[in-house]
């Protein structure tokens, strides 16, 4: 395996883990809860931008890959992480519930695709 590939996987890996993180963070949590629970937003906020900056290395490192994979939100999940850092102590909460609730079960189901592809050799 090229050493282009094993980093272009392992940050793809990297992503998966970190979506996994926010759906834990997340587990049994209401809007109303998570409205209320300063820690669980910092933490899905956290892992939100570093999704982000690990999406910035695979855009700079590996763009034809990510052409190849426009169902992939990259460029919204960049757009976010920059939100998140300009304005991490005002964040509205309701926006971070939405991209966990709503961009994150889709990336771990195209995530799951990359992976299944991934395990079949095409």
């Amino acid at each position: 395996m090229s050493r282009d590939l094993e980093r272009l996987l392992d940050s793809l890996d990297q992503m998966r883990e970190l979506a996994l993180e926010v759906d834990g963070f997340l587990e049994g949590i209401t809007a109303d809860r998570f409205r209320r629970d300063r820690l669980t937003q910092r933490a899905v906020g956290m892992n939100l931008v570093l999704l982000g900056e690990t999406v910035s290395e695979i855009l700079k490192r590996f763009p034809d890959f990510a052409a190849d994979h426009p169902d992939i939100a990259w460029r919204e999940l960049l757009d976010l992480r920059h939100h998140i850092v300009a304005e991490f102590a005002t964040i509205d909460p309701a926006a971070l519930w939405t991209a966990a609730t709503r961009t994150i079960p889709q990336l771990l189901s195209q995530l799951s695709m990359l992976r299944q592809i991934r395990a079949q050799g095409e």
